[in-house]
């Protein structure tokens, strides 16, 4: 994707036709997704500014291809849409692989009374992202939903629980819909 835009940042134009920031934009130590690099940090400072932009939802957060390492699950705790590069197929390392260290679940899409921060993220979007755990300590999932999201193109492994865990939260239990799901 081509940038389009953006003062400081850069922006991509993105498959959902709107601007997305760079999750690269938010490194100030040096973090490459190498593999060997924790994201942590980095992705906390990207969500929060993708996440509440003058009272607006579902900005895009481009995630190049690389690998991002994480030490815990990342909290999707706002209604934002993370882009990456992998197929349906998963790309064994050639797109955007996100690596979760054991004793962790993957992606959690969280509801206010689930989330740590307490915001909703109804209708959150992962796409083309493949998601890698290590079995660990305890049962632990690579997805889990306590909210509507979607997840699409990205490959799920690794994991000592579930590839997608949904847990009924009131007010939507039993309001779920699952679509050509690949999971390895």
């Amino acid at each position: 994707n081509a940038p389009v835009s953006g003062g400081s940042m850069r922006t991509y134009g993105t498959p959902f036709n709107r601007i997305g920031i760079s999750i690269l934009d938010f490194c100030e130590d040096g973090e490459k997704p190498d593999g060997s690099t924790y994201f942590d940090a980095v992705m906390r400072r990207a969500m929060a500014a993708v996440g509440d932009t003058n009272g607006l939802n579902g900005r895009v957060l481009q995630c190049p291809a690389g690998i991002y390492k994480f030490a815990r699950q990342v909290n999707i705790d706002r209604q934002v849409v993370l882009i990456g590069e992998s197929t349906f197929f998963g790309d064994s390392g050639n797109g955007t692989r996100f690596v979760f260290d054991a004793g962790n679940d993957g992606l959690v899409f969280q509801r206010p009374n689930t989330g740590p921060l307490g915001t909703r993220n109804d209708g959150a979007i992962v796409d083309g992202i493949d998601i890698q755990g290590a079995a660990g300590p305890g049962v632990h999932h690579g997805i889990r939903f306590y909210t509507r999201g979607l997840f699409t193109r990205g490959a799920i492994r690794g994991w000592d629980g579930d590839g997608i865990h949904i847990s009924n939260v009131a007010p939507v239990v039993n309001d779920w819909t699952a679509s050509t799901l690949y999971l390895f």
